[in-house]
């Protein structure tokens, strides 16, 4: 359950640093921030996997 809870507090945080990232970009694009934001996004995407909510359980 720790696991879980460690998990959706780590996608809450992530979603909140890409959400911001993508703000800010789209007001003055940087190649360095669009990175993060690829990177973040790449992550959830992961974390949101079939294969990862089935290791979860």
């Amino acid at each position: 359950m720790e696991t879980f809870r460690s998990n959706l507090i780590g996608s809450s945080a992530c979603r909140l640093y890409r959400e911001l990232l993508h703000l800010i970009n789209s007001q003055h694009p940087n190649f360095i921030r669009q990175l993060l934001e690829d990177s973040a996004t790449r992550h959830l995407t992961e974390l949101n996997s079939p294969g990862k909510l089935m290791k979860q359980v």
